[in-house]
């Protein structure tokens, strides 16, 4: 049922997914200006959010029940993201540091605890990395 949902979506096209729209791969304007945006650190604050952000707490035994849609999708923060899909668990982009970066000093940091630790999380069916950045490895 659920592949069928999938099949007919206006952005599944030659057996998988097309964005609707076009996604840009870099910024507008100027490798300078985005280096001065990246790194000045009065433009650092506009990056950060001026109130907390509201977080679902996530407890075990909220995983330990399965998702009656057979689907469930929980944050982890930075980028993590588990993914329950009939009854397999996925693991994208496993962020479990205080910084998404090499060094513990540089690099976002995070803007709560993960909800679980990684020992508590329990087996994982898949884990995908999306791609190379420090922010999804």
């Amino acid at each position: 049922a659920r592949m069928e949902r999938i099949r007919r979506s206006p952005q599944f096209v030659d057996g998988a997914f097309q964005n609707p729209v076009g996604a840009r791969i870099r910024p507008s304007g100027s490798t300078v200006e985005f280096a001065k945006t990246y790194f000045q650190k009065e433009q650092r604050a506009l990056r950060t959010p001026n109130g907390g952000v509201p977080v679902h707490p996530t407890t075990l035994a909220d995983l330990a029940v399965p998702p009656v849609s057979g689907l469930r999708l929980t944050w982890m923060g930075h980028s993590s993201v588990l993914a329950e899909i009939d009854g397999r668990r996925i693991l994208f982009d496993p962020v479990w540091g205080e910084r998404c970066s090499p060094f513990p000093f540089a690099g976002p940091r995070r803007l709560h605890p993960t909800p679980l630790s990684l020992a508590a999380l329990g087996p994982v069916d898949v884990v995908v990395i999306s791609h190379d950045h420090y922010d999804h490895l």
